[in-house]
């Protein structure tokens, strides 16, 4: 089963609709109706298209913490960069993607977490995903910078 939205910018703050609970509504009902005895497999994944300020390691390293080795590979030189990892964070499992590429006639710099478990007893499948949560927030917010974090608040103004 996958639940995708598009429209939920949120796991769980803010007012309104979050898409924890329409996760927990949809879960719940499934559940109630199909009895599984494990869940083989449950994740969140969060990928963002990251603003592109200026196409150059000063200007990138002003918003961006990025894994790429930008002292060796300058982003205004490079035509891509790509950077995967999959790496346990305790009992779960964080799969990272960083990659940077022309897009047609435009440049993208995206971030990707997939962050899951695996054998998780279906009454668990909320506190999971709250801890599969929890590991986004703290490696987004190391890949993101304080000047990063102002653009972002004054867009939401």
């Amino acid at each position: 089963m996958d639940i995708t939205s598009n429209i939920h910018k949120s796991y769980n703050r803010g007012d309104g609709e979050k898409f924890r609970d329409i996760i927990k509504y949809v879960l719940d009902k499934f559940m109630e109706d199909i009895k599984i005895p494990i869940i083989k497999r449950i994740g969140l994944r969060y990928q963002d298209e990251m603003p592109i300020f200026e196409r150059n390691n000063e200007a990138m390293m002003k918003y961006y913490n990025t894994t790429f080795d930008i002292e060796r590979f300058k982003f205004e030189e490079a035509d891509a960069m790509v950077f995967t990892s999959a790496i346990k964070r305790g009992d779960y499992r964080l799969n990272y993607r960083e990659n940077y590429r022309k897009v047609g006639d435009d440049w993208k710099y995206t971030i990707d977490f997939d962050s899951y478990a695996v054998d998780v007893k279906p009454d668990k499948y909320l506190d999971v995903l709250d801890k599969l949560h929890e590991i986004i927030n703290i490696e987004y917010n190391d890949k993101i910078t304080e000047k990063f974090k102002e653009h972002m608040r004054k867009g939401a103004a």
